[in-house]
């Protein structure tokens, strides 16, 4: 698969891969990461395009369209949370030179081991398939309208600021690996289109997904649990998945979510975690950094 347009630096209009990190041409890096590119794909959008006129026109049938726009305009706000434990948190923000990475740079570094689950067993067959050529530049998350993430990826929550990875992100009707299961795809088989879309149109992705949770009685108040929910199979929470490429520092973080219940208890555990939040709470307050308990 290959898309034509002018390379910015040396104006080649030679077809370029959508996977491609560089211009064939001259070798300089394009101005857009592939995880965009290949959501911006002609077929993507169409695709997306058709999802969502079916929504509409589901939702038009149940007299409940224009709530199912007015959640699509929330979304269109919606921030990216990455689920991390305490301890995992309090080193990103307290090293002004620590990056977070990716699973695999993590890996390949020698800072983290798989583990023998079936997720970090064939995670890796399931990314290239998704990222071809460009898997172990993703960072993932997931997109929140009350800036908590899936608790079952870490107790607390980073939030990023949208003008550090708007540029980079992509956003997907789900977690990959589950969308995988779900659709039974072989190594082989190409990623249908329309379950991605640009960070902008995550307004759009949310409506063709989520369209059958609207109803005329559906609040504002709902929609963060809409939009982030619990799984039908009640163990994995349900939510779009956001794709950034290329990681982060402290400085793109936006705001802390503690979750209270997970600095609770009297074991010596808990009581490091009850010194270590005091002193990254303190941290955050020196950089400037929102910090909220919940």
């Amino acid at each position: 698969m290959t898309t034509a347009y002018t390379c910015p630096h040396c104006s080649s209009t030679e077809p370029i891969p959508h996977f491609a990190k560089e211009c064939p041409s001259c070798g300089r890096e394009l101005l857009e990461p592939p995880n965009v590119r290949t959501a911006n794909l002609p077929n993507e959008v169409q695709a997306l395009n058709n999802r969502l006129a079916h929504a509409e026109k589901e939702t038009d049938a149940r007299n409940c369209k224009n709530v199912l726009n007015d959640f699509g305009a929330a979304v269109e706000h919606s921030n990216v949370a990455i689920s991390q434990p305490l301890a995992l948190i309090a080193q990103l923000i307290k090293n002004q030179n620590h990056l977070y990475s990716t699973f695999y740079n993590q890996r390949d570094g020698r800072q983290r081991l798989p583990e023998e689950n079936k997720y970090d067993l064939r995670r890796e067959s399931v990314d290239t398939s998704f990222f071809p050529h460009y898997h172990d530049h993703i960072v993932f998350g997931a997109l929140t309208l009350n800036d908590q993430g899936p608790p079952e990826y870490g107790g607390h929550s980073i939030i990023l600021k949208e003008e550090m990875i708007a540029h980079r992100a992509s956003v997907f009707d789900s977690n990959t690996y589950i969308f995988a299961e779900k659709h039974n795809l072989r190594i082989t088989a190409p990623i249908p289109y329309g379950y991605r879309s640009s960070w902008s149109d995550r307004g759009k992705l949310a409506k063709a997904k989520l369209h059958h949770k609207i109803s005329q009685t559906t609040q504002q108040s709902d929609y963060a649990n809409i939009l982030m929910g619990v799984a039908s199979d009640d163990r994995n929470t349900d939510f779009l998945e956001v794709h950034i490429y290329r990681g982060f520092n402290r400085n793109a973080v936006k705001k802390v979510m503690f979750t209270k219940a997970n600095m609770s208890g009297k074991s010596t555990a808990g009581s490091a975690d009850k010194l270590m939040f005091k002193s990254l709470k303190k941290t955050l307050d020196d950089l400037g950094i929102l910090h909220e308990e919940v």
